[in-house]
């Protein structure tokens, strides 16, 4: 962002305010749509609604339903050497996250975010695993993956445009599944998010039988803006 970010915890302290951080400062804040309390707070704080954000839910079975891909498309974990096709891929693929949603956040700023944060998984610094589609050995889509105690949460998932329809998502899915079989039967459910405007993804996880578990509001504060 290129400011001191941070994120606030719920629920919210109502004398926070007296503790913002000094500006310039960036905080963002995830509050479930039913925390009426913690969203009058953060309202009167000066926070501004940027994104309704919905999680879905998965319990796995033993048995995995296959999804065949076209000639020359392929699903595999990622390798050191695939960061900056990667990155690529991530930098290009969004416009439905809570960055660019945001008016106070320029796009290119917001694609860069994107770009940074599957960057932190070749650093060590986030997620688990890196699934891979690609297309004749190349990179054109990938899904951050993190385990958490018994769920496989789909941390980032995103196909370059030019793949799209090919059943590369669906297949990264199932490949995330297959990992967490292979976790002897510790993993016992897979988690994913994305915004409520974002309908391609909802539906492609419903049809994947993902069922919605839990909604949240997402809030952004600007310290450079007029609150």
């Amino acid at each position: 962002m290129g400011v001191p970010s941070f994120s606030l915890a719920t629920p919210i302290n109502p004398n926070f305010k007296a503790e913002l951080p000094k500006p310039p400062c960036f905080i963002s804040a995830k509050v479930g749509t039913s925390d009426l309390e913690s969203i009058r707070i953060v309202e009167s704080m000066g926070f501004n609604l940027i994104d309704t954000n919905v999680r879905f839910q998965k319990c796995l079975v033993n048995q995995i339903k296959e999804f065949p891909l076209p000639s020359g498309y392929s699903i595999r974990l990622t390798q050191n050497d695939d960061q900056n096709l990667i990155g690529s891929v991530a930098q290009s693929s969004f416009i439905y996250s809570r960055f660019h949603l945001d008016p106070s956040v320029d796009n290119c700023q917001a694609d860069l975010i994107k770009r940074k944060w599957v960057e932190n998984f070749y650093l060590g610094q986030r997620g688990d695993y890196m699934i891979v589609a690609c297309f004749k050995s190349k990179p054109v889509g990938f899904a951050q993956i993190i385990c958490r105690n018994d769920t496989l949460i789909i941390d980032l998932i995103a196909v370059d445009s030019a793949h799209h329809g090919k059943g590369l998502a669906s297949s990264m899915v199932t490949f995330a599944e297959s990992l967490a079989l292979d976790h002897s039967h510790k993993i016992t459910k897979l988690v994913v998010g994305t915004q409520l405007a974002n309908q391609p993804s909802i539906s492609l996880y419903e049809k994947l039988g993902f069922r919605l578990c839990r909604s949240e509001y997402i809030f952004h504060y600007h310290s450079n803006e007029t609150n």
